[in-house]
């Protein structure tokens, strides 16, 4: 079977711009585990999912920090080329996104999409064509055609 017969096309996306509570309210309320982040052309920029968005509660501190430019002076020092925020203090999708994301082709066998997921311990995979963005397969359609396919075996009693 092909990714372009399990894949859900015409997904939700983002813009580079989108705000990172807009996204935590879109991941939540759709029920999905992420979006691809997307310019005006539907071109593919990054992935914002939820693991990028949990770095906010997993960076939090439970005490009081002593100085706050203290804190900040041993961060520029240490790393000064770092101008960028790390995915816990950004506030737009461009500053929380994974850059480096895998993507499919519509018409590529779903077992590739199982093999990316599978490598690279992914939730979802992006689905491009001209280098846009026309749908996403994610582990649960792969699962739904997995659980298609057994129904259609004939079962030792």
């Amino acid at each position: 079977m092909l990714i372009r017969d399990l894949m859900t096309p015409d997904p939700l996306t983002v813009h580079p711009d989108a705000p990172v509570e807009d996204i935590a309210r879109l991941l939540v309320a759709k029920r999905i585990n992420g979006v691809p982040v997307v310019d005006e052309d539907r071109h593919l920029l990054g992935i914002v999912t939820a693991a990028d968005l949990i770095h906010r509660a997993a960076d939090e501190e439970f005490y009081l920090q002593k100085s706050i430019w203290k804190e900040n002076f041993w961060v520029s020092f240490l790393n000064p080329e770092d101008t960028h925020p790390n995915k816990a203090q950004g506030r737009i999708a461009s500053e929380v996104m994974t850059n480096e994301v895998h993507s499919a082709a519509p018409d590529a066998a779903s077992s590739v999409a199982a093999r990316l997921m599978t490598d690279y311990h992914l939730t979802m995979l992006p689905v491009t064509e001209a280098e846009m963005v026309i749908g996403v397969i994610s582990r649960i359609d792969l699962l739904r055609h997995l659980h298609e396919l057994e129904n259609l075996l004939p079962r030792n009693n």
